[in-house]
C-alpha cells in the first residue's frame, strides 16, 4: 500500500494483500525478542507500498510491547547528515525525557551530541574542529560506538524497532552508521526495518555497497514487494476510497497499474473526481498513461494559487513549513495556510504532527511530479529564493539548516550568484566534518569546485582550499590514492596563487598522505616556500622545514636530514602550539625512518612526541604518537617496552575504532607471529582485513598477504600451494608483489622462477629496489632467495647492502617482524663462504631472538646455524651443530613448524649424499616412513611434503614391498628397529 493520510488521530489504516510480509516480520520479531538482532529490508518500485508495509510492521511491534522509532530519509539533496538517525534519537528522547536519556547515556552523550546537540547542556557543548587527520578519522567511530552503546543499553530495558524509511535517499554516513550498528549489536533486542526502492544497478550509489555488506548476514530478511492482486485492488478501493468497483473496472485498473497501490489509488481518485458518483459505473474515455500523468490530472483540479504554492513547496523538498513558503513567496503565513488547506483536502499534502505549521507531500512521487514539470529557469530562481528564505527564517540558528541552504544556492548558482553558493557550501562542509560525515563534506567541496570553475574563477583561493580540504577528507575515508590526486591538483593551483603559507599546508598534507612513496617532486616547491616565508620563527616555517626533511629523506645525505630535523623541531618548540609540534614530530620521525643510524634518535624523538601529544589532551594525537613509537620499538627489538606501550595504545578510546583500531590489532598479530602464538591467529588476520578494507583500503590487502604468508610458511603449508604459485609465476600479467613471489618460489623449490625475478631485482647492485619503507624487507627476501640459489657472487653485494641494519630487526611495515637482521647476514656469509663472519652473526642472531622471545626465529636460527656447523671440518663443530639441530627440532615440533621439522630430520638422520638406507629404501621413502612411524595419514604426508596423494600411496606400497611389512603398523615398527623413526614425535606438530 502507498502512503496515504490518516483520517485522524492515531487510527490505524488497514493493510491489504501483505499477509506473507507480515509473517516474515513476526518471525524476525520473535527472534529479536530472544536476543538476536534482526534486519528486515523491504524493497520495491515507487508507490508499491513500502512505507505502508513498514507502518504495518511497526504496528505489530508496538502491539508486542516494543518501542518503535522512525527515521525518514529526505529525497531532495540538502538533507542534513545522519538525518534519519537524528530523528530516531530525538524520537527516543521524546518517548522518555531528556534528563533520563542524559543519565542513561552518561559520558557517551558528549560524543552523540555531534548529531543531537541538545543531549548536553549548552554550557558543556563546544564543538571542536579535529586537530589532525588522526583526530578526525577516529572521532567518527567514537560517535558510532557511543550510539551503539546507547542502543545496547536501551534494548536491555525495552525491545526496540528502528524503521529507516527510503534508504535509497540516505546519505553515506547514515548508511555507514547502519552497517556499524548491525555488526556491533548482534546480541540485542533490536530489530531494524529498512525500506528502499529497487536500485538501478549503479555501483556508485552508497546504498548498493551497504546492501551488499548487510546481505552477508544470515539474520537479514529481504522482502520484495510486488503489485497487489485484482482482489486486493477491489478491497483497497472499498477501504481507502470508499467506492465499490465492478469487476471490469478492477480489471482495467489492475491492467493499467500492474497492481501498484499508489497508482491504483490515484487512478481511482481521478475516476471518482471525473465520474458522476461514488460508484464508478463507466470508465472515462482516456485512462492516464502513468502515475505522473495521473497525479497531474488531479493537480489540475486545484486552484492556480494552490498549484503555484505547491511548486514552491516542491522546490523546498518533501517536507516544508508554511513560514518557509510564505517568506519565499513574500506572502502572509495565514494566507499560505489557507491555500494549503486545498491541497490537504485533496490528499496532496498532509500536516506533519511533529511540528506546528509543518507539512509534507503524501508521497514522494507527487512531489517529484510537480518538481519535474517546472521550467528549468523558474526552478533555479525558486531555489535561490528558497535559500534566501531559509537564511531569513533560521538566522538565529543556521547550523541545522546549512545543508539545505547550501543545496538551494548551489542549484541557483547557474544564474550567476556564485558567492552565496561557495560560502554556504564551505560552511556546510565544515558542519558535516564536525559531525564526522566526511562523505557529505566531500560533496560540498565538489560543489564549491564546480561552482567556482563553472564561473571561471580559476584563481580564487577558495578553489585551492576546497581541493585541499577535499583531499584531506578523502584521506579520512581511507581513499589514499584519490586523496593524493586531489592534493596534487591543490598544489598546482597554489603555485599560481603565490601564497607561501597555503602552499606549505597543502604540501604537508600531501607528504603525509603519500608517505609510502618518494617525495622528491615536492622539494623544489618547499624550497620556494621557504624563500617566500619570513626568515623569523613561525609555525609555517617550522612545518615547511619538517616537511622538507621528510621529502628529501631518499636523496639527501643523512647528516643533512638530521640538520633539517633539528632546525624544524627547535623552531617548532619556540613558535608552534602543541598540535603543530605534533605534526612536526611526525614528519621528523618519517624523515629519519629507513636510516639505521637514526634508530636511537628516533626512539628519543618518539618519547618527546608522546609527551607533547599527551599535553594536547587529544587521545587521537596521542594514539598517532604511540603508533610511530611502536614501529620504532619493533625495529629496535625492544619488545618489553613495546608490549607496555602497545597496551597503553590499545587502551585509548580512539584506538577502539578506525585506523588506530586496525593498527593496534595489526601490531598484536605481528607480535603473535613473532612469538609463535599461532592459536586462532588465522581468523584474527581475516578479521583484521575486514577492518582494513574500511580504514586502510590501499594497503590492507598487502598487510593481509604478508601476515598470511608468514603464518603459512612457519606452519609448513606453502608447499601445498606449489601448483597455483607456478601458474602465477608463469603469468606475465601477474599482479603479485614480485619480491614476495620470488621468496615463495624459492621456498617451495621453484628455483628457476625464483631466479628470474631475483636477477632482475639485484642487477646493478639492487638499483631496482626502491629506498622506501619496504627496502629492508626486499633485501631480506633477496638474501633468502640468494641462499636458496647458492649464488655466492650476489651474496657478497647483498651482504654489504644489509650490513648497516645489523643492529635492528627486519620488518614489513605494520605487518610482520622477520626477526633480527643478523640471521640474514649470517646466511649470506655462509653462501659467500665467510665462516668466521657467519659464526659471529649466527651467535648474535640467536642471542637477540632469545631476548625477544621470538621462538620461530630461534628455531630457524638454530637450524641454519646447526646446518652450517655440521658441514664444518672439526668434530667439535659437528657435535655442536648436531646439538643445535636437536634443539631446533624439539622447538619446531613444539611450535608446530611442520616443514622445518622435515628439513631438520633430513639433516639429523643422514639424508646427505652417500648415505645408504636398509633394504634399498630411497631418501624420500625414508622421509615418508618417518612420518608413518609417528602416525601420520597419507593426507598429512601429502600436505607436509607437497606431493599428491597418488604419489604418497605409491611410495607407501614401495616401502611395504621393500621392507616385507604387511601393513603400516609393521612399517612403523620397522622404522623403530632400524633407527629411522627420527626424534620423538610431537602430535602438535601438524
Amino acid at each position: 500500500m502507498s502512503d496515504l493520510p490518516t483520517d485522524g488521530g492515531n487510527q490505524r489504516r488497514p493493510i491489504v494483500g501483505r499477509a506473507r510480509e507480515l509473517d516474515v516480520f513476526r518471525a524476525a520479531f520473535d527472534r529479536m525478542l530472544a536476543g538476536l538482532r534482526q534486519l528486515v529490508l523491504i524493497s520495491g518500485e515507487p508507490g508499491i507500498g513500502k512505507t505502508r508495509c513498514a507502518e504495518a510492521l511497526a504496528d505489530v511491534a508496538e502491539d508486542q510491547g516494543a518501542l518503535v522509532l522512525w527515521g525518514r530519509c529526505r529525497e531532495e539533496a540538502g538533507a542534513p547528515p545522519y538525518w534519519p538517525w537524528v530523528q530516531i534519537l530525538r524520537a527516543y528522547v521524546d518517548a522518555s525525557s531528556l534528563d533520563e536519556v542524559r543519565l542513561n547515556m552518561g559520558a557517551a552523550a558528549k560524543d552523540i551530541a555531534a548529531l543531537v546537540p541538545e543531549l548536553v547542556d549548552a554550557s558543556q557543548h563546544a564543538p571542536q574542529t579535529p586537530s589532525s587527520i588522526a583526530d578526525a578519522s577516529t572521532a567518527r567511530f567514537r560517535t558510532f560506538d557511543a550510539i551503539g552503546q546507547f542502543f545496547h543499553q536501551a534494548t536491555q530495558q525495552v525491545p526496540i524497532t528502528l524503521v529507516l524509511d527510503d534508504l535509497h535517499w540516505a546519505d553515506a554516513p547514515s548508511l555507514s552508521l547502519l552497517e556499524f550498528l548491525s555488526q556491533e549489536l548482534l546480541h540485542s533486542r533490536l530489530l531494524i526495518v529498512g525500506t528502499h526502492r529497487d536500485t538501478d544497478g549503479s555501483r556508485t550509489k552508497p546504498l548498493l555497497s551497504t546492501l551488499g555488506g548487510l546481505s552477508r548476514d544470515s539474520d537479514v530478511q529481504r522482502v520484495h514487494l510486488a503489485g497487489l492482486s485484482q482482489i486486493a485492488i477491489g478491497e483497497v478501493a472499498e477501504r481507502m476510497c470508499d467506492v465499490s468497483l465492478s469487476d471490469s473496472a478492477i480489471a482495467i485498473i489492475y491492467q493499467q497499474t500492474d497492481g501498484n497501490p499508489l497508482f491504483a489509488i490515484e487512478l481511482i481518485k481521478v475516476l471518482i473526481e471525473e465520474g458522476t458518483g461514488a460508484a464508478i459505473a463507466t470508465m472515462p474515455g482516456r485512462i492516464p498513461a502513468g502515475v505522473h500523468e495521473t497525479i497531474g490530472r488531479r493537480l489540475s483540479r486545484l486552484s492556480d494559487r494552490c498549484n503555484k504554492l505547491l511548486c514552491v513547496a516542491a522546490v523546498h523538498g518533501r517536507e516544508f513549513t508554511a513560514r518557509e513558503i510564505a517568506v519565499a513567496m513574500d506572502e502572509d503565513v495565514q494566507r499560505v495556510l489557507t491555500v494549503l488547506e486545498q491541497a490537504v483536502q485533496a490528499g496532496i499534502v498532509q500536516s506533519n504532527s511533529d511540528a506546528s505549521g509543518s507539512y509534507e507531500f503524501t508521497h514522494a512521487l507527487i512531489r517529484e511530479t510537480i518538481y519535474e514539470e517546472l521550467p528549468v529557469v523558474d526552478r533555479l530562481r525558486m531555489h535561490g529564493r528558497a535559500g534566501d528564505a531559509l537564511v531569513r527564517v533560521h538566522c538565529a540558528h543556521l547550523e541545522p539548516a546549512l545543508t539545505r541552504i547550501a543545496h538551494h544556492f548551489h542549484e541557483a548558482a547557474a544564474l550567476g550568484n556564485t558567492d552565496k553558493a561557495v560560502v554556504y557550501a564551505l560552511r556546510a562542509a565544515d558542519s558535516a566534518e564536525q559531525m564526522h560525515a566526511y562523505e557529505e563534506a566531500i560533496l560540498h567541496y565538489d560543489h564549491v569546485i564546480e561552482t567556482l570553475e563553472g564561473g571561471g574563477l580559476m584563481h580564487d583561493e577558495r578553489l585551492t582550499r576546497a581541493y585541499m580540504l577535499k583531499g584531506s577528507a578523502l584521506l579520512l575515508l581511507g581513499q589514499v590514492q584519490h586523496s593524493i590526486e586531489v592534493l596534487l591538483e591543490a598544489v598546482n593551483r597554489t603555485r599560481v596563487l603565490g601564497s607561501a603559507e597555503l602552499l606549505v599546508d597543502v604540501l604537508m598534507r600531501l607528504a603525509m598522505a603519500s608517505s609510502h612513496v618518494a617525495q622528491q617532486h615536492i622539494v623544489p616547491l618547499l624550497d620556494r616556500a621557504l624563500e617566500l616565508l619570513p626568515k623569523a620563527d613561525s609555525t609555517a616555517r617550522a612545518k615547511a622545514l619538517a616537511t622538507l626533511a621528510f621529502a628529501r629523506r631518499t636523496t639527501a645525505d643523512p647528516a643533512q636530514i638530521q640538520l633539517l630535523v633539528d632546525e624544524a623541531l627547535d623552531m617548532a618548540s619556540r613558535s608552534c602550539g602543541a598540535t603543530a609540534r605534533c605534526a612536526c614530530y611526525q614528519l621528523a620521525v618519517l624523515a629519519l625512518r629507513g636510516n639505521p643510524e637514526s634508530l636511537h634518535r628516533r626512539l628519543r624523538l618518539g618519547h618527546e612526541y608522546i609527551a607533547v601529544a599527551r599535553s594536547t589532551a587529544s587521545a587521537n594525537l596521542l594514539a598517532e604518537a604511540c603508533h610511530w613509537q611502536v614501529l620504532n620499538y619493533f625495529e629496535s627489538g625492544e619488545l618489553e617496552e613495546l608490549e607496555v606501550l602497545l597496551e597503553h595504545y590499545g587502551s585509548l578510546s580512539t584506538a577502539r575504532f578506525g585506523l588506530h583500531q586496525y593498527q593496534t590489532r595489526a601490531y598484536r598479530v605481528t607480535l603473535a607471529l613473532l612469538r609463535g602464538s599461532w592459536a586462532d591467529l588465522e581468523p584474527r588476520i581475516e578479521a583484521l582485513l575486514e577492518i582494513g578494507k574500511k580504514t586502510r583500503r590501499d594497503d590492507a590487502d598487502g598487510v593481509y598477504g604478508a601476515q598470511m604468508f608468514t603464518l603459512n610458511r612457519d606452519l609448513g603449508r606453502l608447499h601445498a600451494l606449489a601448483p597455483q604459485i607456478k601458474k602465477i609465476a608463469a603469468n606475465p600479467t601477474r599482479r603479485m608483489w614480485e619480491p614476495g613471489l620470488m621468496l615463495i618460489c624459492a621456498e617451495i623449490g621453484l628455483l628457476d622462477e625464483a631466479r628470474r625475478i631475483f636477477e632482475r631485482l639485484v642487477e646493478q647492485n639492487c638499483c631496482a629496489i626502491r629506498h622506501d619503507d619496504m627496502y629492508v624487507t626486499c633485501l631480506v627476501f633477496c638474501a633468502e632467495t640468494c641462499c636458496a640459489l647458492a649464488d655466492a657472487h650476489r651474496a657478497t653485494s647483498l651482504y654489504q647492502l644489509l650490513l648497516p641494519y645489523r643492529r635492528q630487526t627486519a620488518n614489513h611495515p605494520t605487518a610482520v617482524c622477520f626477526g633480527p637482521t643478523e640471521l640474514y647476514l649470517a646466511m649470506l656469509a655462509c653462501t659467500a663462504n665467510w665462516p668466521d663472519l657467519a659464526r659471529e652473526h649466527f651467535g648474535q642472531a640467536l642471542a637477540v631472538s632469545r631476548a625477544m622471545r621470538a621462538w620461530p626465529s630461534v628455531a630457524r636460527t638454530l637450524f641454519r646455524y646447526g646446518a652450517f656447523l655440521v658441514s664444518r671440518q672439526t668434530d667439535a663443530d659437528r657435535r655442536l651443530g648436531h646439538q643445535q639441530l636437536l634443539e631446533a627440532e624439539q622447538l619446531a615440533r613444539r611450535l608446530g613448524m611442520a616443514r622445518l621439522v622435515v628439513d631438520i630430520d633430513a639433516l639429523l638422520h643422514g639424508r646427505q649424499r652417500g648415505v645408504t638406507f636398509p633394504d634399498d629404501l630411497t631418501a624420500r621413502e625414508v622421509e615418508i616412513l618417518r612420518l608413518l612411524a609417528i602416525g601420520r595419514t597419507n593426507k598429512d604426508v601429502s600436505l607436509v611434503l607437497a606431493i599428491s596423494l597418488n604419489t604418497v600411496a605409491t611410495h607407501v606400497r614401495n616401502i611395504l614391498n621393500k621392507t616385507h611389512c604387511a601393513n603400516r603398523t609393521e612399517a612403523a615398527a620397522y622404522a623403530v628397529r632400524h633407527g629411522l623413526q627420527g626424534a620423538q614425535s610431537d602430535h602438535a606438530a601438524f
